[in-house]
């Protein structure tokens, strides 16, 4: 990491002078890791990382009189271990007594004259060490502190050497005149330079305006929101005088139920977290006397980090105020109103206009900025009630000398008269809002955590009551290699022993351990703690049909299944290689039907598990999922079929409902992720599929019989057009809803299909042998306007009752050429299976050579009467006579 600059920026110098003994400028985070980290070993590990960011080494040292800006300088005198030291907890049972040493620890200002940061390990909790880590807010951002705690943390669970020590090697401090000289130096050049940047940029926006009608309207508007924003507020409960005494107060969420909310009125992650901190601050005022305060103005910060200056130090923030809404009743509402006020800020500008007077004071000479930014507090408190920032921090687990990160609470710096100050971290599928509190102020702040989970109750209440349905949707066949040093049993492998991979991940067996324990341990806690309707999962079927594992589990399994061994490789003659094939799918349905029974026990008899499938035969049969089985069992079937392909066109969407559908049932239903991303080849998942691509694909599914399920890959997308494809055919399948589903096709052509021709006739060859046919007579049907049925083989009875097939000679043939069937007539029953043979033999006097599509049979379609016979004992006397079957008697 290169240093953004040796003097203090703008932003940097204004936290360093604003700080006071009651309101320390220290952010960072109280984290919690799984077992017990020795001192020392942490000691010489942090001495091992201090090369990778030697910010961490160096002080701040001021010009005499301040008549030059602050200067980050190596410190002779620093030594890792001054920077971490070890408390106790006194009550580990206690939760409040860790919120409360945190607090007070977090509060404790930095010595100025070493380096502006600080670890202490809290020993006491069962199984468990807290480490709190905070740093100068004048050293880093938010975002740059997320990149420098990173530092310290690994993806994986394995011990990192510790192969580089520190070894200082810093010079004396400068005497006090050459500082001032230098300083002197250093600032006139940081203004040149910057008035140069801000003269540029000048030119670039002021010309811009005299051609662009909307950029000098958007300008207008920021100077209008600043005008409305400066009015000072009315002071809350949490307002007050700062005592130096804080706690921290936290509210743990799933990630998973705030996507959920966020999803059902399009909001972002944030602005959902803002409502619930504001209703959690609504509740505390009213219980502390009310207000008439219409609102409470947060400001929150915001990055203005550009990708040149990504990896710098300092800090590159702006701040917006955002206006969150009180007396708003209905939850989901007041997230409306969130959002409403949210966008209005965003789409102002306001930010870069915040980030640009920011700026300012830095074209003042040193000496001004420290009586300059001593106003900050004070203008700060006038204009707001309290600050709310939010971080993501990793989505996957990380570890710390092997140990694990289990939770994350961030901390943020108390501005004079505010009482409270929100952070919001993301980690590992978890969030949480962890609030800063002066204990002078907000004397009972601990119920600030308890509003905060009763308003996601509210939230998830508010949501359920809407009509919104939450399934948890896994992604369970793959794994981290933390999981696969823990469990090397637990994973698919080759012949020689190598583990199967899937990029960086490891491929689950699908006959192991994690099938049978790993997994239905997470349904069952998922079930438990959230509550979902249902589960489906992505990728849930292990190895597709083109490896075969060799793992100790699945040589016993098929040893004990075929007394036969694995097949070496694919060879579609052996008998063991076609059992091997029949056993991976009986292997799938035994695991659809475990994690039904699971998620059932569990979460109740209407809480199903529905694996996701594809609509292509090809791909289930590649991934050994066997379709007819599947619908036989399934409530509901979760279809991933997001993209048409060039061969099969829009119209394999419906065609794939109608196939589904005739398996399952007409009455139930097949939501399908229909994607709104580019899911071509290549796949631009965070980019938009063009609308009209979109549309007619989910428009010939619901006309299939499929039920729409829009689908976007992550939480924030710079291409925001997606958004905007889904809406007018949920308006319009929201008004027909009732034509759309449950109903029963009128078809009178079946086309007949079944998965086991694809396997084992079409083997290796099934897009030639078995698919193209299939292209090539339903596209003729659509082409004549002719409705058609996919009718699976086993179902021919169901489909068309009372009908057999017969095979006839050509009667050209045999006339001109001798050319006959070997069965003269064939009879194909209507519950028959396999495959159909027409034998021809050659009844004239010369050889005859049937050529390719020569036609040397018909096959007629003809009701049957099914003949019903009378049982009796014996016959009465006939006609004919005793003398044998039809025998008249005479010869």
């Amino acid at each position: 990491m290169r240093a953004y600059s040796d003097i203090l920026g703008s932003v940097d110098s204004a936290f360093y002078y604003v700080e006071r003994s009651e309101t320390p400028m220290n952010i960072g985070a109280l984290t919690i890791f799984d077992g017990s980290l020795d001192l020392d070993e942490f000691i010489r590990f942090i001495e091992s990382r201090i090369p990778l960011c030697p910010r961490y080494a160096e002080r701040i040292v001021q010009a005499p009189l301040n008549l030059g800006a602050p200067t980050w300088i190596r410190d002779p005198n620093f030594y890792v271990s001054d920077h971490i030291r070890r408390v106790e907890l006194e009550s580990p049972e206690d939760l409040g007594a860790l919120r409360r040493l945190a607090g007070r620890l977090a509060a404790e200002p930095l010595d100025r004259g070493r380096p502006l940061w600080e670890i202490i390990l809290i020993d006491g909790l069962p199984g468990q060490t807290a480490m709190l880590f905070k740093v100068h807010h004048c050293m880093v951002d938010g975002l740059a502190a997320v990149d420098l705690f990173n530092f310290l943390l690994d993806v994986a669970p394995r011990q990192v050497p510790q192969d580089r020590r520190f070894i200082n090697s810093a010079p004396a401090l400068p005497n006090p005149f050459s500082l001032l000289s230098d300083s002197l130096t250093r600032d006139l050049t940081h203004q040149v330079r910057l008035l140069r940047k801000v003269g540029t940029e000048a030119v670039k926006v002021f010309g811009s305006l005299t051609r662009d009608q909307e950029r000098l309207n958007m300008l207008v508007a920021a100077a209008h929101l600043i005008s409305n924003n400066v009015k000072p507020i009315q002071k809350l409960p949490i307002n007050g005088k700062n005592t130096g005494e804080q706690r921290l107060v936290w509210a743990e969420f799933a990630l998973d139920d705030i996507h959920a909310i966020r999803a059902k009125r399009k909001a972002s992650v944030n602005e959902v977290m803002l409502t619930i901190m504001a209703r959690a601050v609504e509740h505390y005022v009213n219980d502390h006397g009310g207000t008439r305060q219409a609102f409470l103005r947060a400001l929150v910060p915001v990055n203005v980090r550009t990708a040149e200056e990504k990896g710098d130090y300092g800090n590159r923030i702006s701040v917006l105020p955002i206006d969150l809404p009180f007396n708003v009743p209905d939850p989901l509402e007041h997230l409306a109103a969130v959002m409403k006020y949210s966008k209005v800020m965003k789409d102002s500008g306001l930010a870069y206009s915040m980030d640009l007077m920011l700026t300012l004071p830095s074209l003042l000479p040193a000496v001004m900025h420290k009586p300059i930014w001593g106003l900050a507090p004070v203008a700060f408190s006038l204009l707001a009630h309290t600050w709310c920032t939010n971080v993501a921090a990793p989505p996957i687990p990380v570890y710390l000398l092997g140990h694990e990160l289990k939770q994350v609470y961030g901390f943020f710096p108390l501005n004079p008269s505010m009482g409270l100050a929100s952070v919001i971290v993301s980690y590992n599928g978890h969030i949480t809002l962890t609030m800063v509190a002066d204990e002078g102020i907000l004397v009972d702040a601990d119920v600030l955590g308890v509003y905060a989970q009763s308003v996601f109750g509210e939230l998830c209440r508010a949501a359920h009551d809407d009509g919104l349905v939450v399934f948890a949707r896994m992604d369970s066949n793959r794994a981290h290699d933390d999981l696969h040093q823990a469990h090397p049993d637990w994973f698919a492998r080759d012949a020689s022993g190598r583990p199967h991979k899937a990029g960086e991940l490891f491929v689950t067996c699908i006959n192991g351990p994690y099938y049978e324990q790993h997994i239905p341990a997470i349904l069952r806690e998922i079930a438990g703690r959230y509550r979902p309707e249902g589960f489906t999962d992505n990728s849930w079927s292990g190895l597709g049909r083109g490896t075969i594992c060799h793992c100790d589990n699945c040589r016993r399994k098929f040893r004990e299944r075929s007394g036969r061994e694995l097949p070496a490789r694919k060879n579609w003659d052996d008998p063991a290689y076609r059992e091997w094939i029949r056993w991976n799918y009986d292997r799938r349905l035994e695991i659809w039907d475990l994690n039904n029974r699971i998620t059932r026990e569990a979460g109740g008899p209407d809480c199903v598990w529905s694996g996701m499938i594809s609509g292509s035969v090809g791909a289930a049969s590649a991934s050994f999922r066997d379709l007819k089985e599947i619908c036989r069992r399934a409530d509901i079937i979760m279809l991933d079929h997001q993209s048409r392909r060039d061969e099969s066109g829009f119209q394999h969407n419906g065609e794939a409902a109608k196939r589904l559908h005739g398996l399952l049932g007409w009455e139930k239903l097949i939501p399908e992720s229909m994607a709104l991303y580019q899911a071509g080849r290549p796949a631009f998942r965070l980019a938009s599929k063009p609308a009209p691509e979109a549309r007619l694909w989910m428009l010939d599914g619901i006309a299939g019989g499929l039920q729409p399920w829009w689908h976007h890959v992550g939480a924030y997308h710079e291409d925001r057009r997606m958004y905007r494809t889904a809406e007018p055919i949920y308006r319009w399948h929201e008004q027909h809803a009732a034509y759309l589903t449950d109903r029963q096709p009128i078809a009178s052509i079946g086309v007949v299909w079944s998965q086991p021709n694809q396997d084992f006739f079409g083997r290796d060859e099934a897009d030639t042998l078995v698919e193209s046919p299939w292209r090539g007579i339903t596209q003729a049907l659509i082409r004549g306007r002719i409705p058609y049925l996919p009718v699976h083989a086993d179902d021919l009875d169901r489909a068309a009752p009372g009908l057999a097939a017969l095979i006839l000679p050509r009667s050209g043939l045999g006339h001109k050429h001798g050319i006959v069937l070997g069965n003269l007539v064939g009879l194909i029953d209507s519950d028959y299976q396999g495959q159909i043979f027409v034998s021809t033999w050659n009844r004239g006097h010369e050889h005859f050579t049937i050529q390719p599509l020569e036609r040397i049979a018909q096959l007629v379609v003809v009701p049957v009467l099914q003949v019903a016979f009378n049982v009796v004992d014996s016959f009465d006397e006939s006609e004919r006579g005793a003398a044998g079957f039809g025998s008249t008697g005479k010869h």
